[in-house]
């Protein structure tokens, strides 16, 4: 009876041993928590994909700002050419660096917008979104699961 029980524990150990090699090893990326285990939810500004979408809009609207000081300094140069052609070429780099100043601005205040419908409709679900990728011979990929 002994042996019998010194075979069944070797065998579950060596069947231990054949499931953990043929699991995929797993990186940081895609370690989760288990569905019964819960963990404290991270506060709004916690929040990466938010930061990035506030991050840019913010940089967007900077930059737009400065393609819209340049436009305008371009502009009231122009009411003091000396010359006809001079004032075509300044009241024409006014108007392509006020066009980009505008759409600038416009898209870094859609991408705060983003950010802030992003920080107010986020889960409060202790659950975050699992990004793991695989590679085979004939196929790779990213996966990405979990609450958004």
């Amino acid at each position: 009876a002994r042996a019998d029980q010194a075979r069944a524990d070797q065998a579950r150990a060596d069947q231990a041993r054949a499931d953990q090699a043929a699991a995929p090893p797993r990186s940081a990326a895609s370690l989760h928590v288990g569905p019964g285990e819960a963990t404290a939810p991270s506060p709004w500004f916690d929040d990466p994909a938010g930061d990035t979408l506030l991050g840019l809009g913010v940089a967007g609207v900077i930059g737009g700002g400065v393609w819209l000081l340049s436009a305008h300094a371009a502009a009231v140069d122009s009411t003091t050419a000396p010359t006809y052609d001079q004032f075509e070429a300044l009241d024409a780099k006014a108007r392509s660096r006020g066009m980009v100043g505008v759409i600038a601005t416009g898209a870094g205040a859609a991408l705060i917008l983003g950010s802030v419908i992003r920080y107010a409709t986020r889960s409060t679900s202790s659950e975050s979104p699992t990004v793991t990728g695989w590679l085979d011979p004939h196929a790779r990929g990213i996966a990405i699961t979990g609450l958004w």
